[in-house]
């Protein structure tokens, strides 16, 4: 391998390292957004298209795992209850504590710190590490109770109803309770649902 290669190899990787570290993003999140052409920004967490060969064209593509006994530590209320506590909490873009977070910082304080979950990223779970997290799995809107997790591409939740989640809105509405459409992105996106695993309502 001769230095010039050496050189740009070098450059590239030290790159993708302090732009991973501005941006919260991990890693191998940022080589994943990068390869594809999109920047991964702070509180914008965004899906990476998935190519489906039968329509040949990029679609979003969520990564679910199957439900199974699971081992989570909170029921459904008791996660739903630790999110309420914060409403009225103030939103900043990209932060990751009760003194101003956004949407992915909330959820990722509310599992981690308040709840003890080990998540994918324990300081900033942005939206491809949540999809990677293998204590959660998919359901349908009409199954949603307190506790499970609404999601979009660059948005998220936690349920508190079966129509109603608290969020991390925006610098205007801060940490508030909404329906999920009301509180959800204001473009349209697609929307998920997820439960923790072990984590039904007693």
């Amino acid at each position: 391998m001769n230095k010039t290669a050496v050189a740009i190899g070098t450059t590239g990787l030290g790159f993708m390292l302090i732009w991973s570290g501005v941006t919260n993003a991990g890693v191998l999140s940022t080589v994943q957004h990068l390869t594809m052409g999109v920047a991964p920004i702070p509180g914008q967490p965004q899906s990476l298209p998935q190519f489906n060969a039968t329509v040949g064209s990029a679609v979003n593509t969520p990564l679910t795992t199957e439900p199974n006994t699971g081992t989570g530590t909170a029921t459904g209320s008791t996660i739903a209850n630790a999110a309420l506590k914060y409403q009225g909490y103030p939103y900043v873009w990209g932060g990751k504590t009760p003194s101003g977070w956004d949407c992915y910082g909330f959820l990722t304080y509310v599992l981690h710190h308040d709840l003890g979950y080990n998540l994918p990223n324990n300081t900033y779970m942005g939206y491809l590490e949540f999809l990677s997290w293998g204590q959660k799995y998919q359901i349908d809107e009409a199954q949603v109770q307190p506790g499970d997790i609404v999601i979009w591409p660059t948005h998220c939740g936690i349920a508190v109803s079966s129509t109603t989640m608290i969020s991390a809105e925006n610098p205007s509405a801060g940490t508030k309770v909404a329906t999920f459409r009301e509180g959800g992105p204001l473009t349209p996106e697609p929307m998920s649902f997820y439960r923790i695993k072990g984590s039904l309502v007693a």
